[in-house]
């Protein structure tokens, strides 16, 4: 009858004197009878009503507790059940003469078409039948009789008010929809914004390529005019010295190790040496690294630092 979601009312949970249960249109519906104040009153709980109308016990709770009226006099119950039902819970429950408060406050006209004519009959009859099990038939006939006339005054501006009421909550609930459209309308111009930049990005990343690949050109042209350059005809062949060969071992050590720190393979094969190695004789047009010219040495160190560097 209750779900974790149900909190307890501020006060003190009632506890019920009297528990009656009525067949309504096929639905069971439970009206409890307390004393407050060694007065009888009869209130009903709201999750059972919910749940034979279809509607969400949750959203029905929060616009309980959001109105300004029924969240003062919805009360929880304290209702014993046996350990097979789940034992003792608290059911949060109006009072009858609030009943249709609630009930007017459910706009029938955004409900399918089934949920919309059993949410009509309820606010159509619900609240006379439950009222009727605390209240024999010869006393509601006398009360109609006009012995109890101010009851009845009683009970029709109770009535009026309750109609008031639904109708202020039925233009709420129209405000809070014109709202959400004008978010919606907002959420949709954020996905075309979003849909745009995302159009934009791709685009920066055709340009990205376009520009590798121009660069990639110009790389391959400067390397054939470097290539051509160390073909000119030069001053008596002078060769690097051991140490400069040293020099050039331990950069190519170093270039390795980058490659496999960042997980980069430099070549096809699992040994990344003989890849530097020969790109370093295609670079300098040698059979044998030891035979870069001297005068080429400060630039071969220069290509291999550039190497490493773009790692």
């Amino acid at each position: 009858m209750t779900t974790p979601s149900e909190k307890p009312a501020p006060l003190v949970p009632l506890i019920p004197v009297e528990e009656r249960t009525l067949v309504f249109y096929g639905d069971n519906l439970v009206a409890f009878e307390v004393l407050e104040n060694e007065q009888p009153k009869v209130y009903i709980p709201l999750k059972l009503i919910s749940d034979h109308l279809g509607l969400s016990w949750t959203g029905q709770f929060e616009r309980v507790k959001r109105d300004p009226v029924l969240s003062e006099v919805v009360q929880g119950l304290r209702v014993t059940r046996p350990a097979a039902e789940g034992g003792s819970q608290t059911v949060m429950s109006l009072p009858i003469e609030y009943l249709n408060g609630w009930l007017f406050g459910v706009n029938s006209n955004r409900l399918k078409a089934g949920l919309r004519e059993k949410v009509i009959r309820y606010q159509r009859e619900c609240y006379l039948a439950l009222f009727e099990a605390f209240h024999p038939k010869e006393r509601v006939a006398t009360i109609q009789r006009g012995v109890d006339e101010s009851h009845l005054v009683a009970m029709r501006d109770l009535a009026r008010q309750q109609a008031e009421l639904a109708h202020q909550q039925v233009n709420i609930w129209d405000a809070f929809i014109g709202e959400k459209r004008r978010l919606d309308a907002v959420q949709d111009l954020t996905e075309e914004h979003d849909s745009l930049i995302q159009h934009l990005s791709t685009q920066v990343d055709e340009l990205q390529d376009r520009l590798s690949t121009v660069q990639r050109e110009l790389t391959n042209r400067i390397t054939a005019l470097n290539h051509r350059v160390l073909q000119v005809p030069a001053e008596p062949v002078q060769r690097i010295t051991p140490e400069q060969k040293a020099a050039i071992k331990a950069l190519v050590d170093d270039l390795v190790a980058a490659a496999q720190h960042k997980g980069v393979r430099l070549g096809q094969g699992r040994n990344d040496y003989p890849a530097v190695w020969d790109a370093f004789k295609r670079r300098f047009d040698l059979a044998k690294y030891d035979e870069l010219n001297a005068p080429h040495f400060d630039t071969a160190i220069q290509w291999l630092k550039d190497w490493r560097d773009r790692l």
